[in-house]
């Protein structure tokens, strides 16, 4: 069984007045026999209570928390589930694992290997990315594999069937290191970065179907 979670954007909405809504009043459904009775429960949520005892328990104060911070940390955690928090050594330790890809292409007979030039975000310029590859954080279950697949949808929009055919994935290439530091979003909170790199070839860089990605001659290109 799988269990899914909807949540009504606009509950005011005339068309979900037979569901109770916007009030919460119970409803019926159905005919005769068939007939269900129907009510609104309140949900119990008390993972913001124990992450907050977690925190606490392991000397971190959450009022040094950026803004929001808290809530992110709730979301990557419990929501997104793309962090993990763990007691390490009687020490709190939050686990990132981040993909990182080298996709390397031929280009006038000499590898080269696409990196981020420039990135806007939130109408700011960041320095830090330049001259990364293309990287994604992983899910916390996620296997590198997946993440490859996954990184290369989301970023260069490629499809599985698409990396089948016109990809090469160097598996040999493979290494996971592990990098420690100190989030400034969450003062306190040691983080451990699970970075799993490998290389990707492109097959026949000069096919018409590259060209979307500055190939064959390795020109500049944009994503939105």
């Amino acid at each position: 069984s799988h269990n899914i979670i909807i949540n009504v954007k606009d509950k005011s909405s005339k068309d979900l007045q037979t569901l109770g809504l916007p009030s919460g009043n119970d409803f019926r459904m159905g005919d005769g026999i068939h007939m269900k009775n129907w009510t609104w429960s309140p949900v119990e949520d008390r993972k913001e209570d124990e992450l907050m005892s977690l925190l606490q328990t392991h000397g971190i104060d959450v009022s040094d928390f950026a803004p929001a911070a808290f809530a992110e940390l709730y979301d990557e955690v419990y929501g997104r589930m793309s962090a993990s928090l763990d007691v390490q050594n009687e020490e709190l330790v939050r686990t990132i694992k981040i993909i990182k890809l080298w996709l390397h292409a031929d280009i006038l007979n000499v590898d080269h290997v696409l990196v981020v030039k420039a990135k806007w975000q939130k109408g700011q310029f960041d320095a830090m990315t330049k001259d990364t590859p293309i990287s994604m954080r992983m899910g916390v279950e996620q296997e590198w594999q997946e993440a490859l697949q996954s990184v290369l949808y989301t970023r260069l929009g490629l499809t599985i069937a698409f990396q089948n055919t016109h990809l090469a994935v160097d598996r040999s290439s493979h290494k996971l290191t592990e990098e420690i530091g100190f989030s400034r979003s969450y003062p306190g909170l040691k983080t451990v970065y699970m970075v799993n790199e490998v290389s990707v070839h492109v097959l026949n860089s000069a096919g018409d179907h590259w060209r979307f990605i500055g190939l064959p001659s390795g020109t500049d290109f944009t994503f939105a």
